[in-house]
């Protein structure tokens, strides 16, 4: 009789255990430069100073009621906007009829005169001084249903620093 020598078992989960292990050492050692493209550090510096900014203009009266009469015609008044700041200004001037009673046509400079609105908008460098002629024009036509009738035109300035 011959004899045979027994076969050896083949252990089925240790083989996979094992051949888990060597592709979780392979994927980590693929993906470990992989963190290193995330790192990131810098330095930065700055520094600023504060600049004066002071715009005004010249016609105080705006600021109070301005009561006139009106009448059919042409009425001008000029404004000056000085620029005392450091820095290079835009400013906007607005004519506005807020109560329409009147139909009364707004400019600014030369301006084709508009109804109940217009807006100029200018740039100034520091320590420049503009001069600004506002027009109200009532044409005479059909004056007469207006007798009585006020108006109240709002002059408004915006000025903003440019960057």
């Amino acid at each position: 009789m011959a004899r045979t020598t027994p076969k050896s078992k083949l252990n089925i989960p240790m083989c996979l255990a094992c051949v888990l292990f060597c592709l979780t050492l392979i994927s980590t050692h693929m993906t470990g430069g992989l963190y290193a493209k995330y790192t990131v550090s810098a330095e930065a510096d700055d520094s600023a100073r504060v600049a004066k900014f002071s715009v005004t203009e010249d016609c105080t009266s705006f600021s109070t009621t301005l009561e006139m009469p009106l009448e059919p015609g042409i009425y001008t008044k000029t404004i000056q906007v000085k620029n005392d700041s450091e820095v290079a200004v835009e400013y906007t001037i607005t004519l506005e009829n807020d109560t329409d009673n009147i139909p009364l046509l707004l400019a600014v400079d030369d301006q084709t005169p508009t109804a109940d609105y217009c807006s100029l908008a200018h740039n100034m460098a520091p320590g420049t001084t503009d001069t600004r002629t506002i027009t109200v024009k009532w044409p005479g036509e059909g004056a007469e249903e207006y007798i009585g009738k006020v108006d109240l035109i709002k002059v408004t300035i915006i000025a903003n620093q440019i960057d």
